[in-house]
């Protein structure tokens, strides 16, 4: 028998799940609130402060004044929250006190969720890597959150079902033994000499199994085995070796648990009694291709080297650095940047191409002294004639 399970491969942040794995989603929507709210409340204090720029730019001097004419309007004040959390910075902050308390505790607030995402995303990376799957059965069965279980209804099933079946039926042999009357007390004492001799490791897996709904086909247990979330959670499926093995050779995402365990021989069948004589015919060829490794060979052929083996990374191999695929996120973040950046600059002299023509078409019809009418038609036909323009 033995245990196969998913092959967890390195993080990677080309997933949209990522950036929950540094901070949860709800950290995410807290900061953006704070950067938003923060934003709107500097913009506020500096238009209704009598010692913001906006209010003492025409009264102090320019050698006072030291390159400090910054005026916070709402879209100053989204910029200059954002950069904050930059190295390069914000820039200049508020002129007026309120407002600087208020930059004062943005660049607090910044540096605590900069240090602190910093801290997570090293902590995560170096657990990822570091983060190892189940390696023996043993293992499986000292731990609780990875679940397993046979295919219901299986030889697999059975066999745990046997084996904790013949412990209970040991204890009650040497439970019978010890409260028996007819003893005497010094064949009572040698019993004594173990409080429990029978162990119960295959009652607690047979438990552990009936915990959870078993699945009813091997198929199911396959699907159920990629849905696992993690190395320490999921599901691993028990069953003979070689059809796992089987499994596992066109399955780049799945596993076998440690060694083989219960080794049973395979046998094929014959009638009771063996009328044809099978036995002594089959008995004496499976030997000699055994000893002359025949099964070895076929085995390497079909199995080791088979044509339909999927070749698969091995990744048990930890990388001295960082890789693209943990890594690539960041190459995405820059081409989605650049790619808004343009389309913000195509917003940009769109609107200015349509405000030019909105003025000329204006003082065209000054010039020709149009009628409140027409003043009050012109915009519908420029946009009209705007579409026009960009079509052609």
């Amino acid at each position: 028998m033995s245990i196969i399970y998913r092959r967890f491969h390195e993080f990677s942040s080309f997933s949209p799940k990522f950036p929950d794995k540094v901070l949860e989603r709800n950290v995410w929507l807290c900061i953006l609130g704070a950067y938003l709210l923060t934003s709107v409340v500097i913009a506020v204090f500096d238009y209704y402060s009598p010692y913001s720029m906006r209010y003492v730019k025409d009264k102090i001097d320019d050698d006072d004044n030291e390159g400090d004419d910054r005026v916070f309007t709402l879209k100053e004040s989204l910029w200059f929250c954002f950069t904050s959390l930059t190295p390069q910075g914000g820039g200049e902050g508020p002129r007026a006190l309120s407002g600087r308390l208020v930059t004062a505790t943005w660049w607090l607030f910044g540096f605590i969720v900069v240090a602190s995402y910093t801290a997570n995303l090293a902590a995560f990376l170096t657990v990822s890597r570091l983060d190892r799957n189940i390696q023996t059965f043993d293992d499986l069965t000292i731990q609780y959150k990875v679940r397993y279980s046979p295919v219901e209804g299986t030889a697999t099933a059975r066999h745990f079902e046997m084996l904790a079946m013949n412990e209970e039926r040991f204890y009650e042999v040497w439970k019978d033994l010890s409260l028996n009357d007819s003893m005497t007390d010094e064949e009572r004492a040698r019993l004594a000499v173990w409080e429990y001799p029978v162990g119960d490791r295959f009652t607690k897996i047979l438990a552990q199994m009936n915990e959870i709904e078993k699945p009813t086909s091997f198929e199911g247990a396959i699907r159920k085995i990629r849905d696992s979330p993690s190395p320490r959670e999921g599901f691993g499926l028990v069953g003979e070796a070689p059809s796992l093995q089987w499994i596992q050779m066109f399955s780049c995402d799945m596993i076998l648990v440690g060694p083989e365990f219960a080794f049973r021989p395979v046998a094929f069948p014959i009638k009771k009694g063996d009328p044809l004589g099978l036995k002594k015919k089959i008995d004496p060829v499976l030997k000699r291709i055994k000893n002359d490794g025949r099964l070895d060979a076929l085995r390497s052929k079909y199995w080791d080297r088979s044509l339909m083996k999927r070749k698969c990374r091995d990744y048990r191999k930890l990388s001295d650095g960082i890789t693209l695929r943990n890594s690539g996120g960041l190459f995405i973040i820059v081409g989605v940047c650049l790619f808004t950046t343009l389309l913000v600059l195509s917003v940009e002299n769109i609107v200015i191409s349509f405000f030019m023509h909105f003025e000329v078409e204006r003082n065209e019809l000054k010039s020709h002294g149009a009628d409140k009418l027409e003043r009050k038609n012109f915009l519908h036909r420029t946009w009209i004639k705007y579409i026009n323009w960009m079509k052609s």
